[in-house]
């Protein structure tokens, strides 16, 4: 088993995709409030409609950064987050570099064969 997965938490991570990539629907987008290192700090979070039903309670959530969400709006045609719901976008795991090395982080691409479903 992953050692990364021995922890799991609320936010999806690269190793939860576990090397494959996952096409989901986008249910919201909104603004919270998260822990960081540097203490409290304002994100964008993304949560999907399949992962909305999970026996804890809370869906998982995809924390937005902003490679991802203007790559994001550039996939589905908008830079309003509204008009995302319902969307389909694919999740994908690579390495980036960050903060003076190559570390695991996940990217965005068009869902359904580079088509945007909507509802």
């Amino acid at each position: 088993m992953d050692v990364r997965l021995l922890f799991p938490n609320d936010y999806i991570k690269c190793a939860d995709l576990r090397g494959n990539d996952v096409t989901l629907t986008i249910a919201n987008v909104r603004v919270e409030e998260l822990r960081t290192t540097s203490g409290a700090e304002k994100k964008a979070v993304m949560t999907f409609r399949e992962l909305e039903k999970r026996p804890e309670g809370t869906p998982r959530k995809f924390v937005l950064n902003k490679t991802n969400a203007l790559q994001i709006a550039k996939v589905l045609g908008s830079s309003e987050t509204d008009d995302w719901r319902g969307q389909r976008v694919t999740l994908y795991g690579t390495t980036c570099q960050a903060f003076g090395e190559q570390v695991d982080c996940i990217r965005v691409r068009p869902g359904n064969n580079g088509q945007a479903a909507s509802e």
